[in-house]
């Protein structure tokens, strides 16, 4: 019983706590939306003719560029391109894969491994020159 009175106070917790989802998303919930899944910056034309909204193509791209222009979530990144959000100022290091992998070994060397159930991991069978599983 104590179990299921837990449970309703946390859905009514949760109730109260959640922000309930606008009926109809206004312009800058839709231009966000649009910027998100975009894989490079868009002119606000580009944007415009994504949305779809009724009127015509002119008028859309004037609403879009104030819209744009109003909203600090917006970054004009170039001349007329837009993003969404701030980039963080670093730029992405390539690594390789043995890196990646030497990083991960040297970060967790002291990490309490479960070994797969042969009793050898694939690193110690490599070392000693054994197949793994071999026990």
């Amino acid at each position: 019983m104590e179990t299921m009175e837990r449970h309703n106070l946390g859905q009514v917790a949760f109730a109260q706590a959640v922000v309930p989802r606008a009926d109809i998303p206004n312009l800058g919930e839709r231009v966000g939306r649009v910027l998100a899944y975009a894989h490079e910056p868009l002119l606000a034309v580009d944007i415009a003719r994504e949305l779809g909204s009724p009127g015509n193509l002119r008028d859309r791209t004037q609403m879009v560029r104030a819209e744009l222009r109003n909203c600090e979530a917006f970054v004009e990144r170039s001349r007329g391109r837009w993003e969404l959000g701030r980039p963080s100022g670093y730029e992405s290091a390539s690594l390789s894969l043995v890196e990646i992998e030497d990083y991960l070994e040297r970060r967790h060397k002291d990490t309490r491994r479960t070994w797969p159930a042969s009793g050898t991991s694939r690193n110690e069978a490599a070392a000693s020159g054994r197949p793994a599983g071999s026990g």
